[in-house]
Formats: structure tokens, C-alpha cells, sequence
């Protein structure tokens, strides 16, 4: 089959690759979609500290079962649906909590074993989100991306009296801003460095944008936009440590810090306890749970969240290189790009 291979960092190459066979309880999978993360472009420049090379990577996936091991009881050749790809040992504490994105030996699709940037791979059963073959495929390998918004939302413990800031008008954060619109917030503040994509979060529900090059944000939100107050809700979706400080200058008393955002392990930020107002607190967010997944594809599949609007190139797998060059650059507007293996 064909694949995109990696044998180290900066070693990436289409090549031909041993069609996978399923364990019992997996399903072989015919890839149909597959989108690019930053999560790729690490693995890519050797900046994720998770992956195990050699590896066929990809993690946003959907696909049609192929064939069925022989312990497979629920799914049959020809079911569509998404693939969750992060999985838990199951026996670990945090497994046993039912915390299976903190796994001490999680598996992964794409990280530590093989992913969805080829014409086929395996998964559990179990791990496989069966859903009406009339979803989209483009859209159902965006599940994985919701998910993460679905489990930074989830984890902020929104209230319909919040106010919310969102900095970083990625994937994430537009997400982020769709899931908080979704559980009834009004007044969502969305802080970038891009125009158009500042104008796109008028789209996915954000009441005010500020664009940090053109004013002081920090004065700007607090003082303009919030009366002084702050913001009740936080989510640095930036990955950046200006991202993280502008969250620090945000926050009110009794706020929460929501961070959703890989960050580059150079980045460093001054801080102390004191610059936190009175009882506010910060949360990392790393990963989804199953049930966050779950949410993510039904919501996707009964279209209460627009993530076609994030999809702004589709390819064969063959010009990979060019997806992976426009999401480095973001060159052409990219948001979203999907291949098809």
C-alpha cells in the first residue's frame, strides 16, 4: 500500500508499505480522509517527544472497515465511521479512573503506532466511532480536532453567565469558540494576529475580536471589552508564550487559565503566583477522553458544528509536500488541509 513514511525527523517519503492485518479484536481500515495537525508537522521536524520512529504518522482520520478480526462482534466490513485514535492500556490508574488520555502506556495512531497517512491501517474495535455513512468523510476526520475543544470546554465547567476570551484563531480555538456558542455564552472575545482569521470567528460565534498587533490587547479586553472585570474563562489555543502572558493579563478573580496548545519546548514565560488575580486558576488540557470523542463525532454527524468551514484544501496523498509546506507557512489561507490516501 501507499504511505507516508518516516523513518526520523525530516526522513518523510511516500513509499510502499506492508498492508496491516488486524489482531483480533481490530478492523483493518480503508482510509477515506485524513487531515494535517501541527501534531504532524513535530513529528516532521523531530519536536515531538511522544513519537516512535519509524512511523507511518496521522492521527485525524476516517475511513470505511475493511475486514474484521476474528474476536470483532459489533462492527462488519463496509461500516464508516471515525477513528479515536488515542488508547488506553486499561489497567494502568489513570485507565482504571477512566482518565485514558493520561495513560502511563497509552498507544496512538500516527505517534507510537501506525497511522492514517496511508491507504489503510488497524485499530481496535472498540476504538472505532461508528457513523451514518452519509457524514462526510472530510468533516468525520475532524472529529479528533473537536474532541480536543469538546474536552477544553468540558474541563472549564462553563456557566451561562461567563464571559470567555479565546486567543489563537487556529483549528482549536475557532472549535473552541463553536462549543462555547453551543453551550450558551454571548459574550466570547476572540484575540489574534490575522484579520481573516479573526473575521472567520465571527462565524463559529465570537461577539468581539481584537487583533494583538493593532492595539494593546491586554487594556483592550480587560478594560474595553470587560469593564475591568476580566475574562471568567481563559483558552490560550495559541501555543505561544505571548499567548500565555496575554492570558495572565486577562483572567478576573475566581477565572480560570484553560490552555490548549502545544507549545515549543524553548518557550519561557516570567511568572509568579502573584500575577494570578485572587483564586483564579490555571488548567492543562492534554487530550480527549473517549466520551469527549463521542461528542465530538455525534455533533459532527447530526451538523451542530460547522467544521466544514475549516477545510480550505484537499489533496491525494500524493502532494503531501504540499500540504505539509502550506500548513508550515500557512501560506494560500490554509486552515485545514485534507489528504486522501
Amino acid at each position: 500500500m501507499k504511505a507516508l513514511y518516516t523513518a526520523g525527523p525530516k526522513l518523510f517519503e511516500l513509499a510502499e508499505r506492508p498492508k496491516p492485518v488486524p489482531a483480533s479484536d481490530e478492523v483493518l481500515v480503508r482510509v477515506r480522509s485524513v487531515a494535517i495537525c501541527h501534531t504532524d508537522l513535530n513529528i516532521k521536524n523531530g519536536l515531538s517527544p511522544a513519537v516512535v520512529y519509524p512511523r507511518i504518522p496521522g492521527h485525524e482520520i476516517a475511513g470505511v472497515v475493511e475486514a474484521c478480526g476474528s474476536g470483532v462482534k459489533h462492527l462488519k466490513p463496509g461500516d464508516f465511521g471515525a477513528l479515536q485514535t488515542i488508547i488506553g492500556c486499561g489497567g494502568c490508574v489513570p485507565c482504571r479512573l477512566g482518565l485514558t488520555n493520561n495513560c502511563e502506556h497509552f498507544d496512538e495512531l500516527g505517534l507510537k503506532r501506525d497511522g492514517g497517512f496511508a491507504e489503510y491501517c488497524t485499530i481496535p474495535e472498540k476504538n472505532f466511532v461508528k457513523l451514518d455513512p452519509a457524514t462526510d468523510p472530510d468533516c468525520a476526520c475532524l472529529s479528533e480536532p473537536l474532541a480536543n475543544a469538546v474536552s477544553a470546554v468540558r474541563r472549564a465547567g462553563v456557566k451561562p453567565l461567563h464571559s470567555a476570551v479565546v486567543i489563537g484563531p487556529g483549528p482549536i480555538g475557532l472549535l473552541v469558540l463553536a462549543m462555547l456558542r453551543l453551550n450558551g455564552l454571548d459574550n466570547i472575545i476572540l484575540a489574534g494576529t490575522r484579520d481573516e482569521r479573526l473575521a472567520l470567528g465571527k462565524r463559529y460565534g465570537a461577539s468581539h475580536l481584537v487583533n494583538v498587533r493593532k492595539c494593546d490587547a491586554a487594556d483592550a479586553i480587560r478594560n474595553q471589552l470587560l469593564g475591568g472585570r476580566g475574562a471568567d474563562l481563559v483558552f490560550d489555543c495559541s501555543g505561544t508564550s505571548s499567548g500565555f502572558t496575554l492570558s495572565l493579563a486577562t483572567v478576573a478573580r475566581f477565572g480560570k487559565i484553560i490552555i490548549e496548545g502545544l507549545v515549543h519546548p524553548d518557550d519561557r514565560v516570567p511568572f509568579s503566583p502573584g500575577m494570578l488575580p485572587g483564586n483564579a486558576s490555571i488548567i492543562t488540557v492534554e487530550g480527549w477522553l473517549p466520551e469527549d470523542f463521542q461528542t465530538a463525532a455525534t455533533l459532527i454527524e447530526n451538523g451542530r458544528i460547522d467544521v466544514g468551514g475549516l477545510i480550505t484544501h484537499r489533496m491525494p496523498l500524493t502532494q503531501w509536500q504540499r500540504g505539509f509546506e502550506l500548513a508550515e507557512t500557512k501560506g494560500e489561507g490554509i486552515i485545514k488541509a485534507i489528504l486522501h490516501p
